[in-house]
């Protein structure tokens, strides 16, 4: 009998605490799941493509195949299926896709009582409120210019 793998990825802001989430099923149990907690100034968008990039990892590291990768986050998976997105970090995703046909990304709705989906954002909710820090991505191009406006629009006052 074939084995049928899914892995939910979800992530979480609340107030400015990030925390992404996976959890691994096989046949419709929980195998594992995996935590991570974000820098405080990281984007969801980031956390979520940290979560689809961290299931790829475990993919491969496992040796799993035909792997549907399930995400709420319909920007994260658009991104990783654009061609215009230049960074390295998601390039690494697209090449693990474009060498595994295997593994699938699928959107599904979020809050739509999918109980792995659920499961998934509640542990990306936990782990938004520990306090070490497992990831820290640099700031965003858009972080950067708006402290600078801040800084402008403080100096002209």
């Amino acid at each position: 009998m074939t084995e049928d793998h899914h892995i939910f990825t979800d992530a979480s802001k609340i107030g400015n605490r990030v925390g992404a989430a996976s959890v691994h099923y096989a046949n419709k149990h929980e195998i594992t799941k995996s935590q991570y907690k974000l820098a405080d100034h990281n984007a969801v968008f980031m956390a979520e493509v940290l979560a689809i990039h961290k299931a790829f990892d475990y993919i491969l590291g496992h040796e799993l195949n035909d792997v549907k990768i399930v995400s709420d986050s319909r920007s994260a998976l658009m991104t990783v299926e654009s061609l215009s997105d230049n960074r390295e970090f998601i390039w690494e995703i697209k090449k693990s896709l474009k060498d595994r046909e295997d593994i699938k990304l699928m959107w599904v709705r979020t809050h739509k009582g999918e109980m792995e989906n659920e499961r998934a954002g509640m542990l990306a909710k936990e782990e938004s409120n520990r306090d070490m820090i497992d990831v820290q991505f640099t700031y965003s191009k858009v972080q950067i210019r708006n402290v600078n406006n801040k800084k402008n629009r403080t100096l002209a006052v």
